[in-house]
């Protein structure tokens, strides 16, 4: 084992990762990491308040994988996906993991992306590696890209690493009883070249100044976190699609702009903001009714079910607030709905049949 002496921190905290600045007013960009978030009661879809999380208070939202049971086989589980989290976006970045891998050609047309690479923000490189194409290794294409991105390092004073597996737990005697507590892609696992040839890459890159952090998303029971000698910081943070939203965490990083500084911490889902204040009215029969073009300039078209036909619709601003309401449509399959006095912005729309179906709409 090359990692030396090892701090375990298994709740959770707050870690700065370098010193912060006092007596200035900060600019602060905001990261989160979030892995696993699908709703194991719920068949296909992620956990509820995933759904209605406020992605655009986030500059950066990086996925560790285990979107859906099996996220890629069908082009309307991603559809459904790319709503929530925008895939193509260039503020989100995918680690795919083992229920997102089945169809990869399916998920790159979303992602817009490749299935491993690299990207710089500010003074910050991220690699994006993808653990599915050669488990239980990291395999040489990848290796190469990692190489290169070390020996390139002279901008950045951090390099955060996003994957899926969790695979720096292998071979880990002080990690040995957590692995019952992490996900069966994880914990079956009896080999993996990351300590022999991954490790040394890091411990190189983190030599010279550089901050490492590794965010794994594979699923555990409780988050798990902690820092080698040599000054990287590995965390796991997978949710679980039973438990409550304040049993679930993720990852929250906090990138202060005067400083260059990167501090972490974890946090419940329950503390994670949504576009509505109270979501139990919102979505509680959620599921996904045709409604075009999103985001919309002044016309929205919704599909009208005549044999469970629309009987009203209302759309909420992000805090709850009512601001559209509809009724008394006739028996078509499409009703159209003129939305150019709205404000530019999300919203929630609410159609209301025999069940209630709720959807984020952007009014450009």
């Amino acid at each position: 084992m090359t990692y030396g002496h090892i701090t375990l921190l298994l709740v959770s905290m707050t870690c700065f990762i370098s010193h912060n600045s006092l007596g200035q007013t900060d600019t602060v960009d905001t990261y989160l990491f979030m892995g696993h978030p699908r709703d194991d009661f719920r068949d296909q879809r992620l956990l509820q308040h995933v759904e209605f999380i406020d992605y655009d208070k986030f500059d950066l939202l990086l996925l560790g994988g285990d979107l859906l049971g099996n996220t890629s086989a069908d082009l309307y589980d991603l559809a459904y996906c790319n709503r929530v989290f925008s895939l193509s976006s260039n503020s989100t970045h995918l680690a795919a993991g083992n229920h997102d891998v089945m169809n990869m050609s399916n998920l790159l047309a979303y992602t817009q992306k490749p299935r491993f690479y690299a990207f710089s923000r500010k003074n910050i490189t991220f690699l994006i590696l993808d653990t599915e194409i050669s488990p239980p290794d990291i395999g040489p294409e990848q290796l190469q890209l990692i190489q290169s991105v070390t020996d390139t390092l002279s901008y950045s004073d951090y390099l955060i690493v996003v994957h899926h597996r969790i695979l720096w737990m292998i071979y880990n005697p002080d990690l040995a009883s957590d692995l019952n507590a992490v996900a069966g892609s994880t914990s079956s696992l009896t080999s993996t070249n990351f300590d022999t040839q991954v490790y040394p890459i890091l411990r190189e890159a983190s030599n010279k100044g550089v901050s490492v952090l590794c965010l794994a998303g594979d699923r555990t029971n409780y988050p798990i976190s902690y820092q080698t000698t040599d000054g990287i910081t590995f965390i796991a943070s997978g949710m679980r699609g039973t438990a409550a939203d304040t049993d679930n965490h993720v990852v929250l990083l906090r990138h202060n702009l005067n400083t260059g500084s990167v501090s972490w911490q974890f946090e419940t889902l329950a503390n994670i903001d949504t576009l509505a204040k109270n979501l139990n009215h919102l979505y509680r029969y959620q599921t996904d009714r045709n409604i075009y073009p999103n985001p919309s300039h002044d016309i929205l078209w919704i599909a009208n079910d005549i044999t469970d036909p629309l009987k009203e619709i209302r759309i909420y601003t992000p805090d709850g607030m009512l601001v559209f309401q509809q009724t008394g449509f006739i028996a078509i399959d499409q009703v159209m709905l003129d939305v150019s006095t709205l404000k530019p912005g999300l919203y929630i729309i609410q159609t209301i049949t025999s069940v209630t179906h709720n959807k984020k709409i952007r009014i450009d």
